[in-house]
């Protein structure tokens, strides 16, 4: 995932779940679950990459 953004020049921020509480928390409380990689486009939530690549790749298109 952040080799696919970074080699198309799209700006993101990435969190490591496994090592910091604080953003565990965070991505449990706000989209109810654990499960990575979680992908936020404006307010679409993509759970996984492989699998959502078409629709992430479509909203990225868009411009958000």
């Amino acid at each position: 995932m952040k080799g696919y953004l970074s080699e198309r020049g799209i700006k993101y921020e990435a969190y490591d779940v496994s090592a910091d509480a604080r953003a565990r928390e965070e991505l449990q409380n706000r989209y109810g679950r654990l499960a990575t990689p979680t992908i936020v486009i404006g307010d679409e939530v993509f759970v996984g990459f492989r699998e959502n690549r078409d629709k992430i790749e479509e909203r990225l298109r868009e411009g958000n």
